[in-house]
């Protein structure tokens, strides 16, 4: 493949979390995460190896391009696993992470807050078992493409993700009846028509839509319930409960 080729799908890649998922990510980035998606740690090394692949005969493969020092190059990446922490690493290192020193805009850490939960919803299903391991503590459950998500334990794991200037723009008192990542996460989520703000006779305007549930024989307070729709639904590798779950009722009755 072609260096052009290579430039049109970082491209694409840009257009398409910036229409799809409202997060800017910029083009040094976005040419570092198409090295990332080959299965090389960088650009400049995909570059190189695409242009030695070149000067070869046809049938035979490219050597691993030199560093600077003489030294040979990382070796491809091989497992799924880590050329997913190579593309979470690509925003820090090429800078669209803000660093810390500098404030952050509070609409811009809501898109922060936003990325993080599409970044870490393929990363949610061990918290959305029916039998914990390993110490996991319960996040939620899913029914089809529905999710209940216990407001506090998913507010924390989030939390516990983001860049420290982004979490000092959205960390702090409650705004109103929630946490400022958690209005940030209900926003975006009422923004695409995921957030369920009705429920037989109940309607709650977007700030107070925490639900009590029923599963089985056991009642919570404080649940997030969004519907998914299939095509993000599918990041989720979650099985479903096998416990009925029901909306009893809105957390903040009375309120407006």
């Amino acid at each position: 493949m072609s260096k052009e080729l290579y430039k049109a799908q970082a491209a694409r890649l840009v257009k398409f979390l910036a229409e799809n998922h409202k997060f800017r990510l910029k083009h040094a980035s976005s040419l570092e995460a198409i090295a990332a998606l080959h299965g090389l740690r960088n650009w400049n090394t995909l570059i190189a190896e695409q242009s030695d692949a070149s000067n070869l005969p046809a049938g035979m493969p490219a050597p691993s391009a030199p560093l600077g020092n003489g030294a040979p190059a990382s070796p491809p990446l091989t497992n799924l696993e880590e050329g997913r922490c190579a593309l979470r690493s690509v925003a820090t290192r090429a800078g669209d992470i803000t660093p810390a020193a500098r404030p952050v805009p509070v609409e811009d850490a809501e898109s922060a807050v936003w990325a993080e939960f599409m970044r870490a919803l393929p990363e949610m299903a061990p918290f959305m078992a029916d039998t914990s391991k390993n110490g996991m503590q319960k996040m939620g459950w899913r029914v089809g493409n529905r999710l209940y998500l216990l407001e506090i334990k998913f507010r924390e794991w989030i939390t516990g993700r983001l860049p420290p200037n982004v979490l000092a723009s959205v960390a702090g008192t409650r705004v109103g009846a929630l946490k400022p990542v958690t209005l940030a996460l209900l926003k975006g989520f009422a923004e695409r028509g995921w957030l369920v703000t009705q429920s037989d006779c109940y309607q709650v305007p977007l700030a107070l839509a925490l639900w009590n549930v029923q599963m089985g024989k056991l009642f919570w307070k404080g649940v997030v319930v969004i519907d998914l729709p299939a095509d993000v639904s599918i990041l989720l590798d979650c099985a479903e409960t096998v416990y009925p779950v029901s909306i009893t009722g809105p957390l903040f009755a009375g309120r407006n």
